[in-house]
């Protein structure tokens, strides 16, 4: 028994070894994360979650949350290993917190080599090490904030739907749904899949599976009243245009040329552009969002029909890219951009086509420029920093709209060769 444990744990090591070496390039950063940097605000407001609820108040009732229950998990766990004053225990609790999305990245990873072992044509070996490198290029964002653990979720409900089992797949998105609300944007284009192949016993799963962890997960705080709960929606929805935005960026070029003028506040702990045209455009976003989440599910449909007929990508694929399509739509539709979204993507971009995994290993240097290095100038609106940020979102904007059109571009070779 042992000599087979041994014996799998280094073929682990053979074939994930980029991902061993992501490893421990992210623990000792996990170690660095005690040291005083911007980047560890939001550790700070975990902190104090986790501390309230140590005191035996209730979140939601006793003190405002801005994340769903489930994000809780997280937050909390690190608490239950304190030991010493609060004070010590402070920088502790940050270095626990490090190294637990250090496990949920490890996890991820292992799911990302299970569905590249299911297509022959995928190197498996290549894709763990695009994965590996994503990770480490947004080490800050998955060490210093919780969001690896829905991209944990969002990877595991597509590794489900591909190895038939509906339920699951719906715990699991409903799991990520009630931990940071966008694996929501996921549902349509899993359940669209089912649809297309007339698996309509595989939907009612699917959708069950989601209600029953969304109703599970929200049990516990009945008492306190879903008024008190949803709470965090109107936060998110008080918000103005986040300074990283795509709209931001846009209007910070503008300002360059003297078009319009533009503060920079900080609330909602983080910050925020004041224009007179920030509420034209807040109104406008919804109607861009619908727009561009219809072409990727007009997208992700023709996607689906090609690979059944064409055989041009195997399912697994298929369903990676298509997920990855829809977060980006998502992505690029927002009033916020921070640099932890990119973090909701890497499950899925090593999946990406070759050309298409350069444009988003670019965006992810850049977005590890402009945070933390050159956010000080952004903040100031200074010239360089204000371009760096466009460079980066026109990229994200353009990735997202070659995955819109290439299964149309490649249904029309496909006619031509037919032809």
């Amino acid at each position: 028994m042992v000599n087979q444990l041994v014996q799998r744990f280094n073929d682990s090591i053979k074939t994930n070894r980029s991902l061993w070496l992501a490893t421990f390039l992210l623990i000792p950063i996990a170690v660095l994360s005690i040291l005083p940097t911007a980047v560890r605000a939001d550790m700070r407001l975990y902190y104090t979650y986790s501390f309230e609820i140590a005191q035996g108040k209730v979140p939601y009732r006793d003190f405002p949350v801005e994340y769903p229950p489930l994000a809780l998990l997280p937050i909390v766990l690190p608490q239950l290993l304190k030991v010493g004053s609060d004070e010590v225990f402070r920088h502790l609790y940050y270095v626990i917190f490090a190294l637990q999305n250090v496990i949920y990245c490890v996890i991820t990873g292992v799911i990302i080599a299970k569905m590249a072992q299911q297509q022959p044509k995928i190197n498996t070996q290549r894709t763990i090490a695009l994965f590996s490198l994503l990770a480490v290029l947004n080490a800050l964002a998955i060490l210093c904030r919780f969001d690896i653990l829905p991209a944990l979720l969002s990877a595991l409900a597509v590794w489900f739907v591909t190895i038939c089992r509906p339920t699951l797949a719906g715990v699991s998105i409903g799991l990520g749904i009630m931990t940071k609300l966008y694996p929501i944007v996921l549902l349509p284009v899993l359940g669209l899949y089912y649809l297309t192949r007339r698996q309509y016993v595989e939907v009612a799963k699917f959708l069950g599976g989601s209600l029953l962890a969304v109703g599970v997960t929200l049990l516990p705080f009945l008492s306190i009243g879903l008024g008190n709960l949803f709470v965090f929606t109107q936060y998110h929805q008080a918000r103005g245009i986040q300074l990283e935005s795509i709209p931001a960026g846009l209007i910070l070029l503008a300002k360059q040329f003297g078009w319009v003028p533009v503060d920079i506040v900080l609330n909602y702990g983080a910050f925020h552009l004041v224009t007179p045209i920030a509420e034209p455009i807040l109104k406008v976003l919804p109607f861009v969002f619908i727009g561009a989440w219809t072409l990727a599910v007009l997208s992700c449909l023709k996607r689906f029909q090609l690979e059944r007929r064409s055989h041009y990508a195997t399912i697994t694929q298929t369903l990676l890219i298509c997920s990855m399509l829809i977060l980006l739509t998502f992505v690029v539709s927002s009033k916020v951009f921070s640099p932890q979204y990119l973090v909701w993507l890497l499950p899925f971009a090593p999946f990406l086509r070759t050309k298409q995994i350069h444009i988003f290993i670019a965006i992810c240097v850049l977005t590890l420029a402009i945070f933390p290095f050159f956010y000080d100038p952004l903040i100031e609106m200074q010239l360089l920093s204000v371009l760096l940020l466009n460079v980066r979102n026109f990229a994200i904007v353009g990735l997202t709209a070659w995955l819109i059109a290439d299964p149309f571009l490649r249904s029309s070779n496909l006619t031509k060769v037919q032809t």
